[in-house]
């Protein structure tokens, strides 16, 4: 879109929800509902021996890009788990960083919640 001749500056915001609420997997829109994902899961045998709990739970914001049935692309602003950081490759907290994953839903291990809305608006 122009102005003057010009293109218009657009940025992307945040509009959040007055309730926050679980939102079914399918219901989520991609690349505009912003969730907040509680997922635990249990930790390899190897993983606990060397001090992993056996029920780990990660809390993760961010938004949904990709869908594929059950598979998933997931771009996070933060991530805290309860793990231990002497694990390799474990995240305690990521302090608003980005970063893309891909995951698998599992409906028993995994639930969402709408917190908002990103969009865009030209200024």
């Amino acid at each position: 879109m122009e102005h003057n001749g010009e293109p218009a500056e657009q940025r992307i915001n945040f509009r959040g929800v007055a309730e926050c609420k679980p939102i079914p997997y399918e219901n989520i829109a991609l690349n505009r509902d912003v969730v907040f994902l509680r997922h635990y899961f249990h930790h390899e045998e190897e993983n606990v021996a060397r001090g992993a709990p056996k029920v780990e739970t990660r809390y993760y914001t961010g938004f949904l890009t990709e869908r594929d049935g059950l598979r998933f692309e997931f771009v996070q602003f933060s991530l805290v788990g309860d793990g231990l950081p002497s694990i390799p490759g474990t995240i305690l907290q990521d302090p608003g960083g980005r970063a893309a994953n891909p995951e698998t839903y599992d409906s028993r291990t995994m639930t969402f919640w709408k917190m908002g809305e990103l969009y865009i608006e030209r200024a």
